[in-house]
């Protein structure tokens, strides 16, 4: 096929592409007035541990920051912590 074959299609069909085409805008434009938002957060958190004066402190100082981030991990999705968020948005 040569591009004088590709021109004598869109000649052709060029009333169906441009309805298709309006038809695919109206329908993403319609998707988009009607979905409902959705909203994403993230949050980082970082721990650090004191240097020690020997390895067991440093080992001692790793599981408790540990066990903070477990727990803080935990926290989060308490409703003691969400409700108050929810209410002020």
């Amino acid at each position: 096929m040569e591009f004088r074959d590709y021109l004598g299609v869109l000649r052709k069909y060029w009333a169906s592409i441009v309805v298709f085409t309006l038809l695919g805008v109206a329908a993403a434009s319609a998707y988009i007035y009607l979905a409902s938002p959705v909203y994403t957060s993230s949050a980082t958190v970082y721990l650090s541990v004191n240097g020690g004066s020997s390895s067991t402190d440093l080992i001692q100082s790793t599981n408790y920051a540990s066990a903070q981030a477990r727990s803080f991990a935990q926290m989060v999705t308490m409703p003691q912590v969400l409700d108050p968020v929810i209410a002020d948005l």
